[in-house]
């Protein structure tokens, strides 16, 4: 689609929850008439005033399709879902992500933009990926679950806090670095892409979840949206998974860069310099010597470093940027006092895989203690934060089957977890922060999803 086709059109806008208002904001210097339905109910009077003033319509529930041309619904909305169309019908139901894309090519900023998305390793790539353009002297803006950031003229600002990640909300962040020098944007985006990415960058596809009321799957809408985009940056494994999801569709792959395959980074000789194996493992090597991140984000950092050496950035800078990052904040940091250790993953993508390497984490670090430390696992918060479901069942399954750890639950999560035979002391977020001010052979796992419990490190200490 370009926006040209939109010219002359009436159309409507499904969702005004997930980005919707925006989108049918951006809509109406092009369209006859913009309509938006709010099915989830959430408008605000107020918002739904300011809407109509502007000449949108708002509707609670859609009654007469045939009136329009165009519906833009988002692919997890349980009604018009732009995913279950035919690849053969006429296209009438088109996604956000896609109409965002429409809207970045007629108006594409100056400079490249890289697109993140996938089940889980969104933020930390989208922050390794930040670190390196820094590393580099080059002016980036990224925008991710936890704010908006800007990097450049030697130093790092925070533009807005906790950020929305629909595909909608790129449009008010091009809005916000207008006053700013950007040489590249980094998107970090909900189920998708929009196609008008320089490099679109896919994480994960597992573990999987339902959406559009249990109707499709998480992994299908990013695989549905990576169809209009140039350069997707995935690993071995999902590619087998898009590869089918092509085939089952009678698609065509689009272009596709194995980060975990040495044949595609020998396809960058003028940037790396070296032999591709070579390469990779020098760039596996600045990584592991952080002592700040948890080896489990390795993958996360080869993909930003192959996504930086695709958009022209030399390879002592991405050592250097992986060299130097802090991660996410909270999200698997290792910090001592004393002789405890503590290591933060306050992540709100928490799920059983995570936790088990967290545990195997803090018991590696226990062995390598030479007095006899104790293992502390605190685990929990009110599960916010995240689309992905949380399967309380299955980390309940891991904290059991390990033994000599001691464990104490909070929050929602927490009383879940001890209802399902989780021996834990539960305690309040309050108690929780005492931990924190221990100092003698410990080790601490803050394992926690969508809690205020918040932990300083000793940011000047040694790293573990």
């Amino acid at each position: 689609m370009r926006l040209k086709e939109l010219r002359g059109k009436d159309v409507l806008v499904i969702d005004m929850t997930h980005g919707g208002t925006i989108l049918a904001e951006a809509l109406l210097e092009t369209c006859a008439s913009v309509a938006a339905a709010d099915i989830y109910g959430t408008l605000s009077k107020e918002r739904r005033e300011a809407l109509e003033k502007l000449g949108i319509e708002v509707k609670r529930f859609v009654d007469d399709v045939a009136s329009y041309d165009f519906i833009f619904s988002p692919v997890h909305s349980p009604v018009f879902n732009p995913m279950s169309s035919s690849p053969d019908a006429e296209r009438k139901i088109i996604s956000h992500h896609e109409l965002v894309g429409v809207l970045l090519e007629e108006k594409k900023p100056r400079g490249k933009i890289v697109e993140v998305t996938g089940v889980k390793g969104k933020t930390s790539t989208a922050f390794f990926l930040f670190d390196i353009f820094k590393e580099a002297g080059i002016k980036a803006l990224m925008s991710s679950s936890l704010g908006v950031f800007y990097g450049g003229d030697g130093g790092e600002r925070k533009l807005r806090e906790r950020a929305d990640i629909t595909p909608a909300s790129v449009l008010s962040v091009l809005e916000l670095a207008e006053e700013f020098e950007v040489e590249v944007f980094i998107f970090e985006i909900s189920l998708g892409f929009t196609g008008a990415a320089d490099a679109s960058v896919l994480t994960t596809l597992e573990p999987d979840y339902k959406i559009a009321a249990g109707r499709l799957s998480a992994a299908a809408a990013k695989l549905f949206t990576a169809l209009r985009c140039k350069n997707v940056v995935l690993s071995r494994k999902a590619y087998e998974r898009y590869e089918a999801f092509c085939r089952d569709g009678r698609r065509t792959v689009p272009q596709t860069l194995l980060y975990d395959d040495t044949n595609t980074w020998a396809m960058l000789p003028d940037v790396i310099g070296e032999e591709a194996t070579d390469c990779v493992e020098d760039v596996q090597t600045a990584f592991f010597s952080n002592p700040y991140i948890s080896a489990g984000y390795i993958e996360n950092a080869l993909a930003a470093a192959f996504t930086s050496l695709l958009l022209g950035v030399r390879l002592s800078s991405v050592k250097s940027g992986l060299r130097r990052s802090k991660g996410v904040p909270g999200r698997m940091r290792c910090f001592r006092r004393g002789n405890a250790v503590f290591l933060e993953d306050a992540n709100p993508a928490l799920d059983a895989a995570s936790l088990e390497n967290a545990i195997r984490r803090a018991l590696t670090i226990k062995e390598s203690m030479k007095s006899e430390a104790r293992v502390l696992i605190v685990l929990g918060g009110d599960g916010r934060g995240s689309c992905s479901q949380l399967r309380c069942e299955e980390m309940s399954d891991v904290v059991k089957r390990f033994k000599g750890v001691e464990v104490f639950l909070v929050g929602e999560v927490g009383r879940k977890l001890r209802e399902l035979g989780v021996a834990g002391t539960l305690l309040t977020e309050e108690e929780i922060s005492e931990l924190t001010k221990l100092e003698k052979d410990v080790v601490v796992l803050f394992a926690l999803r969508g809690t205020n419990v918040v932990f300083k490190g000793d940011e000047g200490g040694r790293g573990c």
